[in-house]
């Protein structure tokens, strides 16, 4: 339907009743989908408060009161090696493997297991000379 518009001297168009219904109804759709995303959005955020807090637990549960250290404070403790031989370390190609803790997805050390690790393996590394 239109009606001509006498103050600005044009035709003006009104949307039909029965578009204006269906457009209405296709928003009507939209407003659930919106819902589900934001639930779904609070459920992730709850997660991960919930690993967060679980990974913060279990560092402080395993540690004691003994610092922890992680792959860079490692290297700084071992005297700055290059990533892939510390990376060997940990997957004991020299010998026996670097005591390394897993807590989620970070490794972690006690400086005091690392050094009683070193000093196994320079003795061990003595011992094959002979």
């Amino acid at each position: 339907t239109s009606k001509y518009d006498e103050q600005s001297s044009k035709v003006v168009q009104f949307p039909d009743p029965i578009q204006s219904i269906a457009i209405g109804m296709d928003l009507m759709k939209i407003v659930p989908a919106l819902n589900g995303i934001l639930q779904e959005l609070q459920h992730l955020k709850h997660e991960n408060w919930e690993m967060k807090e679980f990974v913060s637990k279990s560092i402080s549960e395993v540690g004691g009161t003994e610092s922890w250290i992680d792959t860079k404070g490692l290297k700084k403790h071992l005297s700055n090696p290059c990533n892939n031989t510390v990376r060997d370390y940990i997957d004991g190609k020299y010998g026996s493997p670097i005591p390394c803790h897993k807590v989620g997805n970070r490794l972690l050390f006690k400086p005091r297991e690392v050094d009683d690790w070193v000093k196994t393996w320079e003795l061990s590394k003595e011992l094959s000379q002979f």
